[in-house]
């Protein structure tokens, strides 16, 4: 496992914190049904792509492979 592949984990979970960022702007001034689905969908898929990156750097910690 190279450096560069576990920087581009971590770029994507500062991108996830971002995204979630604008998520939860967007669910507080929203007024329109249509976007509260939509910013609340996008809040749930970070917290998930949050998660499966933090495992996947997990997994490269015990192995050894997190450079």
């Amino acid at each position: 496992m190279n450096n560069e592949y576990n920087n581009n984990l971590l770029k994507a979970l500062d991108l996830s914190e971002e995204l979630k960022k604008i998520a939860h702007k967007g669910l507080s001034e929203s007024n329109d049904d249509n976007c509260i689905q939509l910013f609340g969908m996008i809040k749930d898929s970070c917290y998930k792509i949050k998660n499966e990156i933090e495992r996947k750097v997990d997994r490269h910690k015990k192995a050894n492979k997190w450079v």
